[in-house]
């Protein structure tokens, strides 16, 4: 699995905030070239590669950016304040997640890539506020470039609008991989690998990749791609999933378990999926001796909805995720393994 592992981890550890996706989208390009799959890059930035095999146009897909924050202003003394990449984020709004905060970043600057930290008041100075125990809110977070003046910030190419992604290593923990952007870097790896199997193969598809961007900021690649040539006939996306067997949520509440297999996803938050084509998938894996999961997510939507949209069946497989939205998001690298083995069986055994 060792492959598997170097792949997702030179995935994870480039930047590709929202909208600046070009050396994710690079990497993805010369790795499906490599695999020997013709790669268009579309005007928005999104990238198709034919894989191969013969029947309806299926098109798997996965995003090549990553959770990020952007620069809303300057302050004099050199501090960036910050909304979210997707807008959702007044002055009195929680972040997404509260464990953003302390995480070293990378500044997608006017120059290139810029260090930082993200902060906010702290410690024995947070202890001062009124309420010590207050939620933290947009307004109080910044980054910290460890300069000491706008004028200092400007130089180094960053501004308002500039965006911003966590910095960190991904690594191995136990039997686990953690890291940053396993949304949706890992879908890419799962995808990037499907095509090397699939490659020379007999396929009941005409199986095709795309790596989106913009999925973090409203599904913007997947529209394109939904709206744009070729036509396909299904799609697929790939994303995280969300774990319950943590403590504070439990299975009850969601019925995925890391470690447990891919998981089939029936609705979210935006479209209630194909039930067809999810069956499909079901039965393929039941073929194979393949263990899957059925889930339900709220608060969360994939490119797939955008396809369905478009008049494209879609489903959505995902990979279980601990900590989606953080610097630490976990994933099993069975679970992976367990997704390219179903999508691969799926397009073999085509029953959909």
């Amino acid at each position: 699995m060792e492959p598997l592992f170097d792949l997702l981890k030179a995935l994870c550890d480039l930047p590709g905030p929202t909208g600046a996706e070009e050396r994710v989208q690079a990497f993805v390009a010369a790795a499906w070239r490599e695999a020997g799959h013709a790669v268009t890059e579309a005007p928005v930035g999104n990238l198709l590669a034919r894989v191969g095999g013969q029947g309806r146009r299926l098109v798997v897909v996965a995003h090549a950016d990553e959770i990020s924050v952007v620069v809303k202003s300057v302050t004099a003394d050199g501090h960036c304040l910050l909304m979210s990449a997707s807008g959702m984020s007044g002055a009195g709004s929680r972040p997404p997640n509260p464990m953003i905060l302390g995480q070293p970043m990378t500044v997608m600057g006017r120059h290139g890539p810029v260090p930082a930290v993200l902060a906010a008041r702290t410690g024995h100075l947070r202890s001062t506020l009124p309420d010590s125990g207050a939620a933290i809110l947009w307004n109080d977070l910044f980054l910290d470039l460890g300069v000491g003046t706008a004028s200092a910030v400007a130089d180094l190419g960053v501004h308002p609008g500039c965006p911003a992604c966590f910095d960190v290593a991904t690594r191995r923990l136990g039997t686990r991989i953690v890291g940053k952007a396993m949304d949706d870097r890992a879908a890419l790896t799962i995808a990037t690998e499907l095509g090397r199997r699939a490659a020379g193969r007999r396929l009941g598809y005409e199986l095709w990749l795309a790596s989106t961007v913009q999925e973090e900021n409203g599904l913007i690649g997947a529209t394109a791609l939904g709206a744009g040539q070729p036509g396909f006939d299904l799609a697929i996306a790939l994303d995280v999933g969300l774990c319950g067997d943590v403590p504070g949520v439990g299975l009850h509440e969601m019925p995925v378990r890391l470690g447990g297999g891919p998981a089939l996803v029936h609705r979210d938050s935006s479209v209630r999926y194909h039930r067809a084509l999810t069956y499909a998938l079901c039965a393929a894996g039941e073929k194979r001796g393949i263990a899957v999961q059925h889930a339900a997510f709220q608060g969360y939507g994939s490119d797939s909805a955008a396809m369905f949209k478009s008049n494209v069946p879609s489903a959505l497989v995902a990979y279980p995720t601990r900590y989606t939205h953080t610097a630490i998001e976990t994933v099993d690298e069975g679970d992976l393994e367990a997704c390219v083995d179903l999508l691969l069986a799926f397009c073999e055994e085509a029953t959909f």
